[in-house]
């Protein structure tokens, strides 16, 4: 393609994606300073081109696609995407090329998504470290467990470990390729740090993405559109930004396009195989009929339908090492989940008998018993693999530290469930009201003490239509208060989302009218925790709401201050209505503003029905 315009069209017949997205128009002015200013778009007509690689990574296609587009809808302007140089006296430079290298700036040391934003001059360089994944092992891009192709990878899997086990093994690549989308050409470990440098460009410039879809995003409206010089390069406070709302095997196109505005990622590189990976070891049915003894005893006989282990099994112990050991040398992971089984439950055979300690509370009846064995499978790992790491999370009945192991084994990452307290983090009464004897902070400090590593992930849940919930649990400053207490201690956060009603569970974004502002705060504290959370807020409310905007912060308030409590004080449930009705008043007929709040409507119809009962 040397040495002619590039053409926006994808190799071997992939294709830009087009955005549908209508743009909610609203003028807003940046940027008024005496200082020099590069200027993009002049009066309604384009002063720059984009500027990519011959052959760039894919999520690059994405950058300046998204980039494209965006210019376009703030001034009416599109500017041109070539591999070359051109006429227009402004370069946009998106990714590494050969131009980005001859200048000498590099992607050296851009980790998590990290990237330069660089203007000057006749220049914008807009650069993150980007790599397309391959797979090391054997992989398929199909979710569905029957597919041809999921077969094939799982005989290939099989084939590469039969000298390792005599039962079998689940894929681990099963889970990587539920991170894959054949249709959008993404993959969960591909890195795109220039997707994240042309979405933070573009925030300067004034564009918001605060719900999925066309209704949740701010476009500015401006002929001109100039942009100050700097050179700033933007770092993440936390490394992985995992939020299970969009799932890209089953998710609408808009959530997907949304997880990555709003600066998310998958934290490949540091949690590629984390939570319940004993499950994999055992949910074979060739390895019940070949180990029955690696299975939990119960009621006299080894149950291996429910893939619960008996965690004194010797056997175990080496065959979940061998089973880290395949994951090490074959994907090339760096670390992998030794973790028991969902909804985990205690052996009843003689070796197990007396291992659990109950008078801990149950968080901690389990503890002794589950980090003993992962302890010794860490150390058998060692003996082999000194560089890799196995990792448990510290949960359930194990949640709490052994008391009978003063420190972990050096390979030993153990991340938290959590570690924020869920909805309760700095409310003390609250937090015990539930039975639960440690608080998140008091838990956290006691992992520290006995283990060498970081922390590994905080995994929180957020509220869960799917599980009826119907209270609006607003917490955004009990976000910001633990993102900023928790971001020297662990590398990332996994957050289970509200994603659909229970029988659609993985397909979208239920009601995101209500449940986007605390996604939304969340990942913008990723990368900066210390921020000021009520700016942040101000600025949603009166970009989002518009007329509304003081209404809806009473509203969103009063939520966080009392939702706990509405289910045993309808008054209060009566009062948030009076509210809701207030915002939706002020608003008028087929604005953006009144379909938002009736989004938000949409949620709560679930809480009139409860107080019509009541």
């Amino acid at each position: 393609m040397k040495g002619r315009n590039f053409v926006a069209k994808r190799k071997e017949g992939v294709f830009f994606l087009a955005l549908a997205v209508v743009s909610v128009l609203i003028t807003i002015s940046f940027f008024q300073s005496a200082e020099a200013e590069l200027i993009l778009v002049d009066n309604g007509d384009p002063r720059a081109q984009i500027i990519i690689a011959e052959e760039p990574p894919r999520m690059v296609f994405w950058a300046a696609e998204e980039l494209q587009d965006y210019i376009e809808k703030i001034s009416g302007a599109r500017l041109p995407v070539t591999n070359q140089q051109g006429d227009l006296p402004l370069d946009i430079y998106v990714g590494r090329s050969d131009h980005t290298d001859a200048m000498g700036i590099s992607d050296e040391n851009l980790d998590d998504g990290s990237f330069h934003l660089i203007s000057d001059k006749d220049r914008l360089v807009l650069l993150g470290r980007d790599e397309d994944f391959a797979s090391a092992g054997p992989y398929s891009l199909q979710s569905s467990p029957n597919h041809p192709e999921r077969h094939r990878m799982l005989e290939e899997w099989d084939r590469l470990t039969e000298d390792l086990t005599d039962g079998k093994w689940a894929c681990p690549a099963g889970k990587l390729g539920r991170g894959s989308r054949g249709d959008l050409d993404i993959r969960q470990g591909d890195r795109y740090g220039s997707l994240y440098a042309v979405h933070e460009f573009l925030r300067r410039l004034g564009v918001r993405w605060y719900m999925p879809g066309e209704l949740g995003e701010i476009v500015p409206e401006m002929d001109t559109v100039s942009f100050p010089e700097m050179e700033v390069t933007v770092r993440p406070d936390y490394a992985v930004r995992r939020h299970h709302f969009a799932t890209y095997f089953s998710s609408a196109e808009e959530d997907i396009r949304w997880y990555f505005r709003l600066g998310l990622n998958h934290g490949y590189d540091h949690a590629q195989h984390i939570s319940h990976g004993l499950r994999d070891v055992l949910s074979r049915p060739e390895m019940g009929e070949a180990h029955p003894e690696y299975y939990a005893l119960r009621g006299g006989v080894r149950d291996t339908e429910n893939r619960h282990a008996c965690l004194t099994s010797e056997g175990l112990v080496q065959e979940a090492a061998n089973f880290a050991r395949a994951q090490f040398d074959i994907y090339d992971l760096s670390t992998v989940s030794v973790m028991p089984e969902d909804g985990f439950r205690m052996c009843g055979c003689d070796q197990c008998a007396g291992l659990d300690t109950p008078e801990r509370g149950r968080k901690g009846t389990h503890s002794d018993y589950v980090w003993d064995f992962v302890n010794r499978v860490a150390q058998e790992i060692y003996k082999t693999h000194p560089d890799r790491t196995v990792n448990c999370f510290s949960y359930g009945t194990y949640t709490l530290p052994p008391l009978k192991i003063d420190e972990l084994h050096p390979n030993v990452k153990v991340g938290m469930v959590h570690g924020r307290g869920k909805h309760f983090p700095d409310r003390p009464a609250a937090y015990r009201a539930r039975g639960l004897d440690k608080l998140p902070t008091e838990v956290r400090e006691a992992w520290k003490e006995i283990t060498s590593n970081k922390l590994l992930i905080n995994w929180e849940h957020y509220v869960f239509t799917h599980r009826h919930t119907i209270w609006p649990v607003y917490f955004p400053h009990a976000i910001a208060r633990g993102l900023n207490a928790l971001k020297d201690d662990f590398i990332g956060e996994f957050v289970e989302t509200a994603v659909g009603p229970f029988e659609e569970r993985g397909h979208g974004l239920h009601a995101p009218g209500f449940n986007h502002l605390n996604i939304y705060v969340t990942a913008r504290l990723y990368w900066d925790a210390q921020q000021d959370v009520n700016e942040l807020l101000d600025e949603y409310y009166r970009l989002f709401y518009g007329p509304a905007s003081m209404e809806m912060k009473e509203l969103i308030e009063y939520s966080e201050d009392n939702w706990d409590e509405m289910s045993e004080d309808v008054g209060k449930v009566d009062h948030f209505f009076d509210i809701f009705e207030k915002a939706r008043d002020n608003t008028l007929p087929d604005t953006s503003y009144r379909k938002r709040i009736d989004s938000l409507g949409d949620y709560l119809k679930g809480l009139r029905e409860w107080r019509r009962e009541q």
